[in-house]
Parts: C-alpha cells; structure tokens; sequence
C-alpha cells in the first residue's frame, strides 16, 4: 500500500518539472494549473497524508473539448470518493487511499472511473513505508533512482540540482516563507491514479486514489504492496491519453518496477501532524558514523600541540582546559602569570 508521501517542491518549480514534448510539434510545453471547483489547494509538505489535496496530471480533454494531447496540473484530494456520493466529503467514512491493480475492474468504486478513462498520475518526491519488524515499525523513504533519470534529455520530474549525494541533506535548508519548501531535492515521482467527482455539499470534488501492485526490488525488501510507477514520459502519456488509450490498453502498465531507492527516515514521521523538514533525511548509517569518527579522526583529536605553532597559540590551547588554582600571593596578574608558566 502507500499511505503517506513527500512532495515539498514549490509550486512554480513543480510546473517546470512537469514539462512534456507536445505530440504535434515536439516542443517542451509546460502544464497549467487548474483550481478545482471546491477552492483546495496544493500546498508544499514533507509528510503528506490521506484527505490532503496533492498535485496530480491530467489530460485536457477533462476539462474541456481540446484533444491534442496536452496535461495540465490540478490540486486534488486523496482518497477517492465515488460520484454516487452526495453528502459532505466528511461523512464519507471508507479509506480508499490505494486500489489494488489485480482488481481494479472488479470492484464498482474503481471500475466505473477506470471504465470512463478517469486516470490521473500523481506526483511526489517520495513515498513513506513501514518494514515490520518484531513490534517495531521502522519507516523508509523510497525516491527514484539516479540512475533511471536520462541527463541528455528532460525526462519527467527531472530536477536539475546539486548533484551531491546528500541532496535532501542539503536542500532541507532551502526553505522559502513561514518555512515553506521552494526546491526539489530528487526527480519526481509518476504514479498511476484514477479520480472521480463527487457533488458534495461545497461543490464538485476531485478525489483519486493510487493504484498499487506486487513490489518489487527495494520496495519488496520492505512491504509487500507499492505503488504502479510510470517510469517514462512515454509511459505517462498513455495512461493520461484516455481518447487514445482505453482502459484494456494501459493494464500493461499496473506492474511493478525495480526504479527506486530507499533510506531509513526519522520515526517522527509516523505521526502525520509532524511536518519538519527532517523527514525525509536520512538517518546516520553505521558506516557512516565508523567514517566520522574513524581512528585516524581520534588521533588528530587527542594529538599533541603542533610545535611549529606560535606561543601565542598554545597559551590559549593550553588556557580553556586546565583547572589549576591561583596563590593568594600572585601579584596584580595572576592570569598572565599562571600562563607563561603553563608555556614554559
């Protein structure tokens, strides 16, 4: 399953990150944001969960006639509530966060918006799970591999950043107002979704749920279900291209694949009002705390004074550690005294 996600990249940046070649003329084209009917937004967030509005792919021809093939971008609530419903979005009490991919065409709440080419990709920089270990939950945060982002092309959600190693390190700084997430740390994300519309009490809402499968490679270490990734832009397109595409001719896709890497995270995530931009760090690894304090890092620290140094600077090495008490017969500097004494 898939439960809890991370997309902290700022909107603007978002959009860019979302460019795709128009079929007609093969130029980067980059989706508009749309406003759904019920006024939700998208906002930035290291630890996202169910009910929140994330931002999700869509074909044009959603919202309109236009047939060309063109995406635009659209806050959307997560948990998909079916069209049949006409309460408040509140009173709708089942979970459907996930939908199992096996059997999509079997139960109505999917099948009817899977049937009708309501198919959405959802977008994160990561994804949240447990490995069960013991009673013990332990959560890891699962990215796209660097290795499946294409650099001599724009390849979907490619971000190009510092190509250090500990990017989600070093971005977690880069924070905009009220602490707000501006940058992207990773390539983002495509999973396969479908939405529905229900008419609510506040008006039409726009619900998805993610479609998930057997896992795979790094996932499978971890749990059992994950999510249907989109791997290529080819990929997106034609679960987006409903016109197109009928639903018997994208099942091909809901399968798993071996593109993401994890780490383990902070068990602060667990709890979903916990929105620090620490989430997904990494935790220290044993090796790396060997690195940091390697013997050859404990020598340099209890090493002797370099004696190529200045007095000036092994009086004041010497100042700050040592604890020896004053005579009461010390004359007017007693501090000078006692550390040219300590020097010589």
């Amino acid at each position: 399953m898939c439960g809890r996600t991370f997309c902290a990249i700022d909107p603007v940046l978002l959009q860019k990150s979302c460019q795709y070649a128009d079929p007609a003329t093969g130029k980067l084209v980059t989706p508009d944001w749309v406003d759904p009917p019920t006024g939700d937004s998208y906002h930035p967030s290291y630890n996202i969960g169910p009910t929140t509005f994330t931002p999700v792919l869509l074909s044009t021809a959603h919202h309109s006639s236009d047939q060309s093939g063109k995406r635009t971008l659209q806050p959307m609530r997560w948990g998909l509530i079916p069209q049949w419903h006409k309460g408040d979005r509140a009173s709708f009490k089942a979970m459907h966060n996930n939908c199992r991919g096996e059997t999509i065409s079997e139960k109505s709440t999917f099948s009817v918006p899977f049937s009708k080419g309501k198919r959405c990709v959802v977008i994160a920089e990561g994804f949240y799970e447990w490995q069960t270990v013991g009673s013990k939950k332990i959560p890891y945060l699962f990215t796209k591999k660097e290795s499946h982002v294409k650099e001599e092309k724009v390849a979907p959600g490619e971000v190009k950043t510092d190509s250090s190693p500990n990017r989600l390190l070093a971005d977690s700084k880069n924070t905009g107002e009220n602490n707000q997430p501006v940058a992207a740390t990773k390539p983002l994300l495509f999973m396969a979704g479908i939405f529905d519309v229900c008419k609510c009490q506040d008006g039409p809402l726009y619900s998805y749920s993610i479609i998930t499968t057997e896992a795979v490679g790094a996932v499978g270490k971890v749990h059992h279900r994950m999510p249907v990734i989109l791997e290529t832009d080819e990929d997106v397109a034609r679960w987006l291209s409903f016109k197109d595409f009928p639903s018997s001719k994208v099942k091909d896709l809901i399968t798993g694949r071996d593109c993401l890497e994890s780490h383990q995270v902070t068990d602060k995530v667990n709890n979903v009002r916990y929105q620090e931009p620490d989430c997904p760090l990494p935790l220290p690894t044993k090796s790396m705390l060997e690195k940091n304090l390697s013997k050859g890092d404990l020598r340099n620290w209890f090493s002797k004074p370099d004696a190529s140094k200045p007095k000036s600077e092994l009086t004041e090495q010497a100042c700050e550690p040592t604890k020896r008490k004053l005579k009461p017969d010390d004359d007017k500097e007693p501090i000078l005294k006692y550390l040219k004494k300590d020097v010589d």
